[in-house]
Formats: structure tokens, C-alpha cells, sequence
């Protein structure tokens, strides 16, 4: 088998990403049961100033005020999940679908400084990481062979991260996840039926109800979702109707960073030290002008492990009720 591929599960058309070469990554996040958080450049860390020598290319930076030349920048991962040189081309493999496994693999890396997580971001430096996240998908979707690009941020070991100084990750690809086009065919069928996309119907609903909003700006609105998963889960949904992250204006970019800084901050001052997902759920890019799909951020935070049955029925358990979760968020600040 090739070092990247992606073969298709027959039964439910879901695809499962085989890269080999994941397993050579570092790990400090594993090796470490508390934080440790340096004040200064580690001299065996890629992503510190000093030791570009061990980072790769640079594809995308943002000048820096302090006392490094940089605020934040992008490279390819050294242990890609998919490979840019590979064929997207679909292979019949008996009665089985795979193909070579093409697709792009970045890092964001978010500061300079090896000591910093995301609660701790000023609002220019959280201005600045989604001026990156927003270059970076623009970028990729020029490439017509990427059909998604998802942008992900893993903290901590149980969300998966294997490096302690902060960065987020993102990845195109030209295979569309069959969960992915789930989501959709909801939003599909309720537009059918309703004439309206159901995130602005829920957003509406959730403003009016007030019980499960945790923070509001001009343009974007948090909340703890009806149907929460884990405890703390929050969404924050943009007002403004778009079915692409790719499509955020300029003069919304402040309001966004000023969303995720709160949110974040809310969780962590509800639980110390939290692992957490943070992803951006936006649209295929042959879906970029489809009316009945709306872009949003999932944080999910990792404070609990799945059991048998959530993973043999794929029913979610939270120990949380969201309004009581909502509320705790709220009253932080």
C-alpha cells in the first residue's frame, strides 16, 4: 500500500484515510501529563523562532510588532495526512473504491511564542490568525482539484495534539465525506420544505429563547447547541447568510476573532486546562453559492471518553444539561 490512500467502507460509504507516515510524529503533549509552558524559545520545538532550519518552506506569514519578525505563519506538515503529489483519480480495486490519497496538509502556526494559547490572545493577535485562515482557504480553493477545505485546531492530547506550542491545522482534499454530504441533504431537504436555511432559523429561534446563548457580537452569535453533545459544546454561527467560510468580509474578520477569544476564554474560566476541538464547518467548494447552506465553528471541548455504547450505537451521552452549561458560560464575564 502507497504511504497515502483512501479507501472507501463498501457498507457505509464512509472514507478512511491510511497514512503511514503519522506515526513518526512528535509527541510532547503525550509525554507530559501537565502544560509545560516555557517562557522561552524551545530550542527542540519546529514552530519556535530559531529553529526554521527544522520547520520546512514557509508559505504564508503575517509580520510581526514584537520582537520577532513574524505574528503568524503557514507551512505544509512535515507528517501529512494526504500527499499533493498523488492522483485523485478514483481506483476499482475488485469490488472496492479507493484512491491514491491527494490532497494538502498546512499548519498554522499562531504566534511566536511557545508559551501562548488561544486564551491568552489579544484581539490584533486573534485579527491575525483568521486573516491567516481566511488567505490560506482562498488559496487552497484556487487549486480546482480541492473540493473541501477544512480548517481544525487540536488542544491537548485527548483532542489529538502532539505539540504544546500553538497551531491549528488545515486540510484540502478531493474526496467529499459522506457526513458531510449528510449534513447537507438536511439543510437541502429543509430548504425544500421551509424555503429557508435552517441555521438562520435555529439562530433566529436561539436569539428570541435567550437560554442557550453564551456571548453576542454585531455579526456572529455563541451558543450552547439544543442537542449538545459534550458539555460546554458551543457553535458560533455567523448572522450574516453564507454557505462559505471562504466568502467572510473584511470588516467581519474583528467580530469573528472577537467571538472565538470570548468563547475560549468562557470555557477555560469553567474548566482549567481544557482539551478541545475547534473546527470550521463550511460548504464543498461547488456548493460555495448554494442558499440553503450556512458556515459555522464547532468547539468541542474533550472532557469525557466515548464508551461502548456511544460507540457501538453512535449516540452521544453528555452529563450536562446545555441550558445549565449556557448559563455558566455566560455568567464568566
Amino acid at each position: 500500500m502507497a504511504q497515502h490512500e483512501i479507501r472507501q467502507n463498501k457498507i457505509s460509504r464512509e472514507w478512511v484515510i491510511y497514512s503511514t507516515g503519522r506515526g513518526k510524529r512528535p509527541h510532547d503533549f503525550i509525554k507530559q501529563e501537565e502544560f509545560h509552558l516555557a517562557s522561552e524559545p524551545d530550542k527542540k520545538c519546529p514552530f519556535c523562532p530559531g529553529n526554521e532550519e527544522i520547520l520546512g518552506p514557509i508559505l504564508y506569514q503575517l509580520p510581526g510588532e514584537n520582537q520577532y519578525t513574524w505574528a503568524a505563519r503557514c507551512v505544509p506538515n512535515k507528517y501529512p495526512i494526504l500527499d499533493s503529489s498523488s492522483s485523485s483519480k478514483r481506483i476499482h480495486e475488485g469490488i472496492y473504491l479507493k484512491t491514491q490519497g491527494y490532497g494538502e496538509h498546512e499548519l498554522i502556526i499562531e504566534s511566536p511564542f511557545h508559551n501562548k494559547d488561544l486564551a491568552d490572545f489579544s484581539q490584533q493577535e486573534m485579527e491575525i490568525i483568521i486573516e491567516c485562515y481566511h488567505s490560506r482557504t482562498l488559496t487552497l480553493f484556487e487549486h480546482p482539484q480541492n473540493q473541501m477545505v477544512q480548517i481544525f485546531r487540536n488542544r491537548g492530547p485527548k483532542a489529538g495534539a502532539s505539540l504544546i506550542h500553538p497551531h491549528s491545522q488545515i486540510i484540502a482534499s478531493s474526496i467529499a465525506p459522506h457526513y458531510m454530504r449528510y449534513r447537507e441533504e438536511i439543510a437541502q431537504s429543509y430548504y425544500d420544505d421551509h424555503g429557508c436555511c435552517i441555521f438562520c432559523e435555529l439562530l433566529e429561534y436561539e436569539i428570541k429563547a435567550e437560554q442557550r446563548m453564551v456571548y453576542q457580537n454585531k455579526h456572529f452569535t455563541t451558543l450552547v447547541p439544543y442537542a449538545a453533545e459534550v458539555p460546554y459544546e458551543m457553535w458560533i454561527i455567523p448572522h450574516h447568510h453564507d454557505a462559505s467560510f471562504a466568502a467572510l468580509a473584511s470588516d467581519h474578520k474583528p467580530y469573528l476573532a472577537e467571538s472565538i477569544s470570548q468563547s475560549i476564554k468562557r470555557l477555560y474560566a469553567c474548566y482549567e486546562k481544557p482539551n478541545y476541538n475547534m473546527v470550521i464547518h463550511s460548504c464543498m467548494r461547488y456548493k460555495q453559492d448554494e442558499p440553503q447552506l450556512h458556515w459555522y465553528i464547532q468547539i468541542m471541548p474533550r472532557l469525557s471518553t466515548p464508551a461502548g455504547f456511544e460507540i457501538g450505537s453512535r449516540i452521544p451521552i453528555n452529563s450536562h444539561i446545555p441550558e445549565e452549561d449556557a448559563l455558566e458560560l455566560r455568567q464568566k464575564f
